[in-house]
């Protein structure tokens, strides 16, 4: 065989990661130190032995060296860096910080301090202006006032969601996208959620389950509608009914729509609710009308915030570590940032479910 050709060689996945790593200090990702070995492995999907391999092979081309106590100092001078631009990152939300669920301030919270640890600006937008009546305008008009590197959307219409796709906007969806728009997003997995919830009622003997919601049929909220209304599919053995109620965002048409399911012929025994203020709402309201909780009716929150733990009884309920969930976004953001190829567009997190006072066996 001539020897101006070379036999192919299999790249190691050691190799893989210091090559990863190392265009991300020539790109300026690190200034000074790596992230710490357990942030690394995660972010990378790879073993600890892996990394080190990794580490060792940029230790020896002089890119790094190892600092007892401290971690892994970049050594500037040994690798030709590019100076980063000033990089900024935006997020959409319809309303003020002051007023989302807590939950949602607290990933933001922690997201903002993740992209300032990296030399990130971050810029919130908010206001239900920018999500009312004729978008298309309104949107230029503020992309070209406002440019980003990526912009975060949260709690987006389909509308906005499909204008950033349109215009090849780089965006993370924080949440799941509307049917039919490929853009990447992190969030919860709700079908997991809704199959979990339906089979743990039907293991306490409830035949009679509804989902009631009032996230006007967002990505994950669709999902979760979907999941119950054929939930009796998942259930081949027994009698399930399951049914879907939008309990709308005022308190007054809660209550409504609450009285309406109380008195239906066969009501529901299991109620899965769609957030936890809509959870506190409910839950006050059926025992304002005699309801016993979870003698009568058995409750889960599909999601969680802290004030439930000071709820009487305490509600089950599904939950995601809020320092995970920004990490995941910030995660999402960097690769859209860096232009990287983002194979698995979706990023779903199963969440753990905590199991308060608010379900029953049902005989």
């Amino acid at each position: 065989m001539s020897s101006e050709f070379e036999i192919p060689h299999r790249v190691s996945l050691a190799s893989q990661t210091s090559a990863f790593l190392r265009e991300g200090i020539r790109r300026g990702i690190w200034e000074k130190w790596l992230p710490s070995e357990r942030e690394l492995c995660e972010e990378l999907q790879v073993s600890r032995f892996t990394l080190r391999a990794a580490l060792k092979e940029l230790a020896r081309e002089g890119i790094t060296k190892a600092v007892a106590q401290r971690g892994t100092k970049i050594l500037l001078s040994n690798i030709t860096r590019r100076k980063r631009r000033n990089l900024s990152v935006g997020i959409m939300t319809p309303d003020p910080l002051t007023d989302v669920r807590p939950y949602f301030g607290l990933w933001i919270g922690k997201l903002r301090e993740l992209l300032l640890i990296n030399e990130i600006q971050f810029d919130v937008f908010e206001g239900h202006h920018l999500y009312e009546g004729s978008i298309e305008k309104r949107l230029e008009r503020f992309q070209s006032q406002s440019p980003h590197d990526c912009w975060i959307l949260h709690r987006t219409t389909k509308p906005i969601q499909q204008w950033f796709l349109d215009n090849r906007i780089p965006c993370v969806v924080a949440g799941t996208p509307a049917a039919s728009i490929d853009l990447p997003f992190v969030d919860t997995d709700y079908q997991s959620i809704s199959q979990h919830a339906l089979g743990y009622f039907y293991g306490k003997g409830h035949r009679e389950i509804a989902y009631v919601y009032d996230d006007g049929m967002t990505g994950g909220g669709s999902i979760c509608v979907k999941t119950i209304e054929r939930g009796l599919s998942h259930f081949s053995s027994g009698s399930m009914s399951t049914s879907t109620f939008d309990l709308g965002s005022s308190l007054k048409k809660c209550h409504r729509i609450l009285d309406l399911i109380l008195n239906m012929s066969n009501p529901p025994t299991a109620l899965l609710i769609g957030s936890s203020l809509k959870c506190i709402a409910t839950m006050s309201h059926l025992q304002d009308r005699g309801y016993k909780i979870p003698d009568d009716i058995s409750i889960i929150c599909r999601d969680n915030d802290s004030f439930l733990n000071y709820y009487s009884p305490i509600p089950s309920r599904y939950t995601i570590d809020p320092t995970k969930f920004a990490k995941r976004i910030f995660n999402a953001t960097m690769k859209v940032v860096n232009r990287e190829v983002i194979v698995k567009r979706g990023d779903l997190m199963i969440p753990e479910f905590i199991e308060g006072q608010s379900v029953t066996l049902r005989e």
